[in-house]
């Protein structure tokens, strides 16, 4: 919407016009912000769908019901990750607890910059394939960060005008924006940030990340209790009614599969040693069997190999 409605110097939206999504970014953000909607879903017409307010907020509310939120939670049921995620991270078992700081390990790793390496000796100071790719890295960000602060500049005086227009739906939907773009560029900024004041400030970098994380634990805390009505009290007495029993009823399924195929790995063991001692009396009864017979045959032999020579001697 910003990108069409500026184009031009404005001059855009009067020489076009079309019908579609031209003429929907170009007649009111509302109008904007539906299509771009659509966009996401799937794109389809939308004149059916706009005719009255009530249409519109209807088909808002289906899909954001219907599609997205029920969707994910099949996916998530789907794929067990809804199960794990209401386990607390804390009272897993030892084995799922190792994973589990691996997970977040191999992802902090992934996400926070190398610490600077100091340089050698004969080390060149400036690489030129890795300034330039330092240089594309940053241009790339900038020019988000820069595309992030003119949308929410632009929000943020749409929602000034709305409000002196009194039109209280345009203006409730520009102070979401603004909310989320403000946040996103919150988040954004700190990470940014991190390398920064860790190499220049040492010292403070502690301090002042102590501070915004505690700044964000009392938002996070007041828009919880603002949107949901969750507190400490509240969210103390549901993971001492609820969580507790969830847990404890994963823990005693869990514990059952061990054991059961703990159970059946020994029942294979026992079974197996028993063929094998099994065959192995059989070997040793077949080897007595035959060194028996062996015995005996020569025993015969001997007696009678010694009366013939008695025979022929003379020795009777």
């Amino acid at each position: 919407y910003i990108a069409v409605s500026t184009k031009d110097n404005g001059q855009f939206c009067e020489q076009e016009q079309e019908s579609g999504a031209i003429e929907d970014f170009c007649t009111s953000p509302w109008n904007a912000y539906l299509r771009t909607y659509s966009m996401l879903l799937g794109d389809f017409e939308l004149d059916d769908i706009t005719e009255t307010t009530g249409t519109t907020l209807l088909f808002v509310m289906f899909t954001i019901l219907g599609v997205v939120i029920l969707l994910n939670v099949l996916i998530a049921v789907i794929s067990d990750s809804y199960e794990k995620a209401t386990m607390s991270g804390s009272l897993l078992f030892g084995r799922a607890r190792v994973f589990y700081v691996a997970q977040n390990e191999a992802l902090e790793g992934i996400l926070q910059p190398r610490p600077s390496r100091p340089r050698r000796e004969g080390e060149r100071r400036c690489k030129p394939f890795k300034f330039l790719r330092h240089t594309l890295r940053w241009s790339v960000l900038l020019a988000i960060l820069g595309t992030a602060v003119h949308s929410l500049l632009f929000n943020l005086g749409s929602c000034i005008a709305a409000a002196k227009a009194e039109r209280w739906a345009t203006f409730s939907i520009e102070c979401i924006l603004v909310t989320l773009l403000f946040a996103a560029l919150w988040v954004v900024s700190t990470f940014v940030l991190d390398n920064i004041l860790r190499v220049l400030l040492p010292d403070k970098a502690e301090m002042v990340y102590d501070m915004m994380n505690r700044l964000n634990g009392a938002f996070i805390n007041l828009a919880a209790n603002w949107l949901f009505g969750l507190n400490k009290e509240t969210v103390t007495v549901l993971s001492s009614d609820d969580a507790e029993d969830e847990d404890w009823n994963g823990k005693v399924r869990y514990l059952e599969n061990v054991m059961d195929r703990m159970m059946q790995e020994v029942k294979t063991d026992l079974k197996a040693e028993i063929l094998e001692m099994k065959n192995e009396m059989h070997d040793h009864f077949e080897d007595a069997t035959m060194y028996e017979s062996v015995s005996r045959s020569d025993s015969n032999n001997q007696e009678v190999g010694g009366t013939d020579i008695h025979e022929k001697y003379g020795f009777l």
